[in-house]
């Protein structure tokens, strides 16, 4: 496989994949709209029906067969419920539900192996229960009978005019902006290819490549109702799967033909981008040359429309041209009639001339001024960047940082003239503007909405809660915030257990939610929001709560808590040892949960991204846990504090206050802990020399800083010689060989090119 076939077939996974995320939270919202008020909602429908069908196109592209023969059964069913000749029931919901588990899992290994064999006996069973339900279908409502086929070419898929029922759909922007994207790139590179075809007549894969892109386009034209433009480019499809079957007849008049259409496809487009209709003027005369065309093709490659299509569980491509009509059965023979005298046939009128024709093409498809592509051509708003390349990125942004702080803090400047330093800090601050505005920037190329991740746990809680026997919806709030992509590849684990738990140990049955005179509908609610420079990613249900008496039980049986030290406990401390490994409060292992493994996972990943848990519970009524995540991993405002001879920083969102205290307001207690009073509030003092076994420049507390911390809703004191200032530290990871660093997240480097400890103040004071 060439490259650049195997970057298109990678890209088709990823944007496959994407749509497969989609159609899910659509098949539940469908699920549910069917509930509440027992109609399909048509706008959800037809997303779902044009995902599969982006999918069925694509793939057949790529010679995917089984994806292809599962997707086209599925959008033949969705097509039964567009049409209302049946409804979804809940078992052809599991069905969509068990086809998007199907090709996800062939889509993971196709970009490896270039193919989706295997997976037949799996795809065979899917298809055959696909056409049980669609011949259901059929059965209840069938169709009306065709009327007869006239002595003309026939297009699949093109009806008549007064036969044709455009999809009712809202073109909402964010629906009609990824059609107009994706159009104006098929075009463009149709266009490019049929310049190249020009000049290699017998390149079969760029015949090929126009063909599928036009499909496409075709497809997603007809999904949006742009019947102009659907007719139009069918037409155009049909001539040009004639030419890859070996019609060479007019190759080159074709070629220019086909040209001159791209360019009313685009400057439609544009129009429909500017908020006008996609009408096409001239369409009539544009559909005559195209049929007229068709006609000698046909003439060049009869098999192609004459010779029938084998049925098929899974059809290896979409017959463009229809079967023929089966021979009319043989009836008694009769005498033949008198001859007749014939009469003397009119003189056709001249055929006219093709060249003319498609010149005429230029001009027709708009009576109004002519849209100049160049003046008013769709811009491309979004690329797809390997996230390597932005990793990279923020990396070496952050070293340029580092290298502008060893360049204005440099030792050397001390022995300037005021004069020239002057002028050096003047362009010293233009730079860090500077600087600062490339570090937001890159930092954001890494955000991205949570939305994606969200969605997925509507499949999660719909298949959990039927196992389990209960009703749950799950409600999404604030899907739009945006988080680091490290962030979002490590909190879809964390995210999963503590839904589990949620849905097994949290909401009851709906028998016990009526007893206690809730709901028979249980909710879980998930949040995720910015909070002081902090994501706050919320899970919240309305259940029973969690049972400190058991918690403490379990953890007094598992050696975690002294029975004697239990009751100094607080409600918060207890709730948080069910993220330790191996505890569990269940008293039987189901398919859900049990074995105290999952909320274990949350905690590990939380701390892989310098994370903190809260866990709240209002028993018998809810239950929250609060996920609360750094906004970015590469930066940190921080504040520079000396310890003796040594720097650390300090984040600079944990810190409330510092002073100087004066020696009456410092207390020593009989353990030996020391507190400080900051008016009225008596808050334990740590000394950083005496937890890192170093020298300080003061022993004693009056005569150093002291800065308050705000640590999990409790306050603390960190005792340090005294403050530097602020600075923006560019995070350095701690290499592997350190071990664990017990206290430090990470580094930063200095002007001075020292190397600074940035505290985890998390794990220094647990």
């Amino acid at each position: 496989m060439r490259n650049e076939d195997q970057e298109m077939l990678q890209s088709f996974v990823i944007e496959a994949t994407e749509m497969l995320d989609e159609v899910e939270p659509y098949l539940i919202n469908l699920q549910e709209a069917i509930q509440s008020n027992g109609r399909l909602d048509s706008e959800i429908l037809n997303s779902i029906f044009r995902l599969f069908h982006t999918i069925k196109g694509t793939s057949g592209f790529f010679n995917l067969h089984n994806m292809q023969g599962i997707t086209h059964e599925a959008e033949t069913l969705l097509d039964l419920y567009r049409k209302e000749k049946m409804d979804l029931s809940d078992q052809q919901a599991a069905l969509f539900f068990k086809t998007i588990d199907l090709l996800r899992k062939i889509l993971s290994g196709v970009e490896t192996s270039f193919h989706d064999k295997g997976f037949e006996p799996e795809a065979e069973d899917l298809v055959r229960q696909f056409n049980v339900a669609s011949s259901s279908g059929s059965q209840a409502a069938p169709a009306k009978a065709a009327p007869p086929v006239q002595n003309k070419v026939v297009l699949d898929g093109d009806p008549e005019p007064e036969e044709r029922k455009s999809i009712a759909i809202d073109l909402k922007d964010e629906l009609l902006e990824p059609f107009i994207q994706e159009a104006i790139e098929i075009l463009d590179e149709a266009e490019q290819n049929l310049m190249l075809l020009e000049e290699n007549p017998d390149d079969e894969d760029l015949l090929q490549k126009i063909f599928r892109g036009i499909h496409t386009f075709k497809g997603n034209c007809g999904i949006f109702g742009m019947d102009d433009l659907e007719r139009l480019s069918h037409r155009t499809e049909t001539v040009l799967d004639f030419m890859r079957n070996g019609a060479r007849k007019d190759f080159g008049s074709n070629i220019r033909m086909i040209l001159k259409l791209i360019s009313v496809f685009q400057d439609t487009i544009v129009r429909i981008q500017q908020g006008e209709e996609g009408n096409i003027q001239g369409l009539d005369g544009m559909l005559f040359l195209l049929d007229d065309t068709i006609t000698e093709l046909q003439e060049e490659v009869p098999e192609r429309s004459l010779q029938p299509q084998k049925k098929s569980a899974l059809p290896e491509d979409e017959a463009l041209i229809p079967e023929p009509e089966p021979e009319p059965e043989p009836v008694e023979e009769t005498p033949p009639p008198k001859p007749v005298e014939k009469k003397p046939e009119p003189k056709k009128a001249p055929k006219p001339n093709k060249e003319n024709a498609i010149d005429n093409i230029t001009n027709a498809s708009d009576n109004r001024k002519v849209v100049d592509p160049m003046k008013a051509s769709v811009v491309q708003q979004s690329i797809r960047i390997d996230i390597d390349k932005v990793d990279k990125l923020v990396d070496w942004v952050g070293e340029l940082s580092i290298a502008e702080l060893m360049v204005t803090q440099n030792p050397v400047l001390d022995n300037l003239e005021k004069k020239y330093l002057r002028i050096f800090y003047q362009s010293a601050l233009n730079l860090r503007r500077i600087i600062t505005e490339i570090q937001s920037l890159s930092l954001s190329l890494r955000m991205l909405p949570i939305a994606g991740t969200f969605k997925k746990m509507l499949r999660l809680v719909h298949d959990l809660s039927h196992k389990a026997g209960k009703r749950i919806r799950l409600v999404i709030v604030g899907e739009e915030t945006e988080v680091d992509k490290g962030v979002i590849d490590l909190i879809g684990d964390p995210l999963v257990h503590i839904i589990r738990n949620s849905i097994d140990h949290g909401v009851e049955t709906p028998e016990d939610r009526a007893k206690a005179g809730k709901d028979p509908m249980g909710t879980i609610k998930l949040e995720a929001r910015h909070e002081s420079g902090e994501v706050w990613i919320v899970v919240k249900d309305d259940g029973r709560g969690l049972d400190r008496d058991k918690i403490l039980s379990k953890a007094i049986e598992k050696d975690l808590v002294a029975e004697e030290a239990a009751d100094e406990l607080t409600d918060q401390d207890v709730y948080k040892l069910i993220f330790q490994p191996g505890f569990s409060t269940a008293e039987k292992v189901t398919e859900i949960s049990g074995r105290g493994v999952g909320m274990d996972v949350v905690k590990k990943n939380l701390e892989k991204i310098k994370g903190r848990i809260d866990v709240e519970s209002d028993p018998g009524k809810s239950t929250t846990i609060l996920l609360r995540i750094p906004l970015t991993m590469a930066l940190i405002e921080g504040m520079q504090v000396m310890v003796g001879i040594k720097r650390y920083i300090i984040p600079l969102l944990s810190i409330r206050e510092f002073f100087q205290p004066v020696q009456d307001d410092i207390t020593e207690m009989p353990d030996g802990e020391e507190v400080c009073n900051v008016r009225g509030e008596l808050i334990p003092i740590v000394r950083l020399h005496r937890k890192y076994m170093i020298e300080s420049k003061f022993e004693k507390i009056e005569e150093g800083v002291l800065i308050v911390i705000n640590f999990h809703g409790k306050a603390f004191c960190l005792f340090v010689d005294n403050i530097i200032g602020q600075m923006q530290a560019v995070i350095k990871a701690i290499p592997n060989y350190f071990g664990q660093t017990e206290g430090i997240s990470g580094f930063t480097i200095l002007g001075d090119g020292t190397v600074c400890p940035i505290l985890d103040l998390a794990s220094l004071i647990q």
